[in-house]
């Protein structure tokens, strides 16, 4: 992972006045996001390689934006991913458009004025001069592409290889008569097929128990 950290270090000193702590970067194809900071480290989710190069250029800053918010106390981040004012001014400061989407707040940056952004309700507008300030420091971003090209594929070989694991959610049924009530859970039935979802039919008293094909 030595490009992501090269390119983390050159965006640390470029726009955080060198002031964010490193971070290890770790690829966890079981996560579907692109990128993901946990308070310890930057996760790299298997939605990662859907990015192009410019694309995970915005996708760490976001990120680091968190940091930052993290290392001065602000809180930027509410449930389900919910992007507060915090972010946004923090955003705006760096220079980059902030849209607002309908269920994850100003969750968006763009270094561009955006149009036609899907889920937008909002738009914050940055200062002229930050804005160019910070195409600059994109356009000039010092790291391998080629390394950096095969660091990607090596990631993109090591899903073809291990995918990552399928939820699936089993039906379960109780014992009334025909129509049956019954629930979507993904828990799994163990080797006796006795386990199942803590429920219980408020019509007939049984329990839930699976009627469904197993996956593999």
């Amino acid at each position: 992972m030595k490009q992501f950290e090269v390119i983390y270090s050159y965006f640390n000193n470029s726009l955080f006045n060198n002031e964010l702590p490193r971070q290890e970067f770790i690829f966890d194809i079981n996560k579907k996001f692109p990128l993901r900071w946990d308070k310890s480290n930057i996760i790299i989710g298997a939605e990662f390689l859907s990015l192009n190069a410019y694309e995970f250029f915005i996708s760490i800053i976001h990120e680091m934006i968190h940091i930052k918010s993290h290392q001065a106390g602000l809180d930027d981040l509410g449930i389900n991913q919910y992007h507060k004012k915090n972010f946004l001014k923090m955003a705006l400061n760096l220079g980059f458009f902030v849209i607002k989407h309908k269920s994850q707040g100003w969750s968006i940056i763009s270094p561009i004025s955006p149009r036609n952004a899907t889920n937008c309700i909002a738009v914050k507008s940055p200062n002229v001069n930050r804005n160019c300030s910070l195409l600059d420091v994109l356009s000039n971003v010092n790291y391998n592409v080629q390394e950096f090209k095969n660091q990607v594929k090596d990631l993109h070989d090591a899903i073809i290889k291990n995918p990552p694991s399928k939820t699936f959610f089993l039906k379960y049924q109780c014992q009334c008569p025909d129509p049956h009530n019954s629930i979507r859970s993904g828990r799994r039935p163990n080797g006796a097929g006795m386990e199942h979802p803590d429920a219980m039919c408020k019509t007939c008293g049984s329990d839930y128990l699976c009627v469904s094909d197993l996956p593999d």
